[in-house]
């Protein structure tokens, strides 16, 4: 009998200990610190242990007692699932709270607009802007790493020229903590998807290089406006390349210059650049820009046409020419004044 009363208090002891730390749990999992704090920013680093981050959590004040959270993350196998990156935390959070955020990986995030033309250079500077990298870091691995294993649409590119061109304008919401490498093959993945296999049909059928469709598209996107020009101005400078003639487009050479097409000057015109569409026949060494998904598409289905010239107007419309002396005329009706 005393065997058996004495087994029934330790289950019962037992019982009440389970009791206890169960509403320990509760109340430091869902009641605890219900008052409003001020967010803080708080970083987990790759590789961090759990226990770690728990200590600095806790160090940080924000949250009450580390093993709340241990032993809540245990149990749940949360702590598998801790994502690294920055995170906006308060003390207002519940240890169940907090736990779903970073296992979730809702880390501070950057809203970025890579705008369609935009240059390496106007991305990078972007970024810097937005405190994500710095610029240098951004342009440099553009230029440095290989990414062609990865994506298998950049094995055409030659070796000697950067990403220019396939930083696929959109908008990104990059983590705050994110590296060069990993902000371009999130634009790559994306410039990837974009690629659907009509447009990869359309390519192979024509026997072009996506290279050689990207360079052309990112002309187009700084020449003309409209779809339907630049699937005219596209039809216009194939026919060239066919034939044998020069591009003879100012925007590749203020690619080069860093100038706007009016203040190209005669001494640029004979630089001898790769960009220079004058000089040089054929595209040019690259892309001069990067261009958006309209672009690609005309120059991939461009419209032929009788026209070997076009001039866009002040206000952005274009005008189309047969002969040089038609393309002289336009020229001198509609834009003498900025000539003088």
């Amino acid at each position: 009998m005393k065997i058996l009363l004495k087994k029934s208090l330790i289950v019962t002891g037992c019982l009440l200990t389970l009791g206890l730390i169960a509403i320990w749990l509760i109340w430091g999992i869902y009641f605890s610190s219900q008052i409003t704090y001020a967010g803080k920013i708080f970083e987990i680093k790759k590789g961090e242990r759990f226990l770690d981050i728990a200590l600095h959590l806790e160090q940080n004040k924000l949250i009450k007692s580390k093993w709340f959270f241990d032993l809540y993350g245990i149990y749940t196998s949360k702590y598998k699932k801790i994502q690294p990156g920055k995170y906006e935390l308060s003390p207002s959070f519940s240890v169940a709270q907090m736990l779903d955020k970073i296992a979730r990986g809702e880390f501070i995030k950057e809203r970025v607009r890579v705008q369609e033309g935009w240059s390496i250079q106007d991305i990078a500077k972007e970024l810097k802007n937005k405190q994500l990298i710095s610029a240098l870091d951004f342009t440099t691995t553009t230029k440095t790493v290989d990414f062609t294993e990865q994506f298998p649409f950049l094995t055409d590119k030659p070796k000697d020229v950067g990403l220019e061109g396939y930083i696929f304008p959109d908008t990104y919401d990059i983590r705050a903590d994110a590296s060069a490498v990993e902000i371009i093959q999130t634009t790559l993945h994306n410039f990837d998807n974009k690629l659907t296999p009509e447009i990869r049909k359309q390519i192979a059928d024509q026997k072009k290089t996506y290279f050689e469709i990207i360079t052309m598209a990112s002309i187009l996107e700084k020449e003309v406006m409209l779809y339907s020009d630049k699937q005219i101005v596209a039809g216009i400078l194939w026919k060239r390349i066919e034939e044998g003639w020069p591009l003879q487009v100012d925007a590749t050479l203020a690619y080069f210059t860093g100038r706007y097409s009016m203040e190209l000057t005669k001494k640029d015109l004979a630089t001898d650049s790769p960009y220079n569409t004058y000089k040089h026949k054929g595209l040019p060494k690259g892309p001069i820009c990067n261009p958006g998904i309209n672009s690609i598409k005309a120059a991939i289905d461009y419209h032929k046409t009788p026209y070997w010239f076009y001039m866009s107007k002040p206000d952005g419309t274009v005008l189309y020419s047969k002969t040089l002396a038609e393309q002289n005329a336009n020229r001198q009706i509609h834009w003498s004044k900025y000539d003088q």
